[in-house]
């Protein structure tokens, strides 16, 4: 069976549908990811075939520039920010759509699977029949993002003859129920267990060793990589500074580090969390369902506004603590660093959470869910 995997050009919204990807395959099915051209190299990374497509256009062009090429202004409203960005991975979404078709047409898969930023596959898999199931990784995909990505591609979906934005046939759902909250689960969802993947790396020597003092990871996934957020993270190693740990920064400093930090560059989480007493990071899902994953206790400084949600349910699971990052003084970061650090019920918490995650289904006992809804 061919299975074709669509996503943004986003290492964190690829990274999800890896180890889905790898159970397909094992199972002996023919697996191909659409990307865009200047993000080929990611997919190949993770040990996936891809089908190219149009030439790579950033992402901040397409949230930040209308399709006329007009300054998108600016918004402080999380709502409005949320439809900005929406509108903007519709744009994104309409640029991919023309190469999306042609290569479903030409390879023709039996199913595709999409994550929910990516709108091209779900209007191409609508128009040409062919069975849809998306890959939720996380609890939170804000309405105001699907009503602007619904919004923004209307002539597209005029175009293909569809009067709203297609549904999915089925949802994969790796979000542990203490995260997503109270209520029903979405529609036409079925669990799976998340399996960290952060990207291929080789094990570094020292990670091995035995640390006389406990580990704490600092992590602010792309918006360190992008030099965004650098008062923050300052704030956050000055925190830390004086504690009897050893700090992993995953990012480079142009000034250099403190003392006591020792910068790791792009290690995987799923590699430096094992060998850590405590993870500091934006907030992101994947981050956070990584530390799930392996019981760490967190501190979330939540970034993004759909990050926001995810801390306060980490928080109220007890397995970590939200810290407001324009609150984010030295100051606080040291008292909720100690708190997470010495408190042993922050650490029991997580340690459940983590056996809760263990007890779904993981991704090969979702493939004959996938075969059937090919057939």
């Amino acid at each position: 069976m061919r299975i074709l995997l669509t996503t943004a050009p986003l290492p964190s919204h690829l990274f999800h549908l890896v180890p889905l990807a790898w159970a397909l395959r094992a199972a002996g099915h023919e697996v191909l990811v659409a990307a865009q051209e200047d993000f080929t190299a990611q997919v190949t990374a993770a040990g996936l075939p891809t089908g190219p497509l149009s030439p790579g256009v950033a992402l901040s062009d397409m949230i930040g520039r209308d399709r006329a090429g007009n300054p998108v202004p600016w918004v402080a409203d999380a709502q409005d920010k949320a439809r900005r960005s929406g509108r903007g991975f519709g744009r994104l979404a309409a640029h991919a759509l023309p190469p999306t078709a042609a290569l479903v047409r030409a390879w023709r898969p039996a199913l595709i699977v999409s994550e929910p930023s990516e709108f091209a596959g779900r209007l191409v898999a609508a128009h040409e029949g062919v069975p849809w199931a998306e890959l939720d990784w996380g609890p939170v995909v804000l309405p105001a993002f699907t009503a602007g990505a619904h919004d923004e591609l209307a002539p597209e979906r005029a175009m293909l003859g569809l009067a709203a934005t297609p549904e999915p046939h089925l949802r994969l759902d790796v979000c542990p129920p203490g995260i997503r909250g109270v209520g029903a689960p979405p529609a036409r969802s079925r669990p799976m267990r998340f399996v960290p993947y952060n990207g291929s790396a080789t094990t570094p020597d020292w990670l091995d060793e035995q640390s006389a003092s406990p580990r704490i990871c600092v992590t602010l996934g792309s918006f360190a990589a992008a030099g965004s957020h650098r008062a923050l993270l300052e704030a956050v190693l000055a925190g830390l500074a004086g504690l009897d740990a050893e700090i992993l920064l995953t990012a480079d400093l142009p000034a250099g580090c403190p003392p006591g930090v020792r910068p790791v560059g792009r290690v995987p989480l799923d590699l430096l969390l094992p060998h850590c007493a405590l993870v500091v990071h934006h907030g992101g899902i994947g981050s956070l369902l990584t530390a799930l994953h392996h019981g760490v206790p967190q501190l979330c400084l939540p970034l993004a506004t759909h990050d926001t949600e995810h801390a306060d349910r980490l928080a109220a699971l007890g397995a970590g603590r939200r810290l407001d990052p324009t609150q984010a003084t030295a100051e606080a970061v040291r008292r909720h660093a100690i708190l997470l650090l010495t408190d042993p019920r922050h650490r029991a918490a997580a340690a459940r959470a983590s056996r809760d995650l263990a007890r779904l289904p993981g991704p090969d006992r979702l493939v004959p869910v996938l075969e059937e809804l090919a057939g």
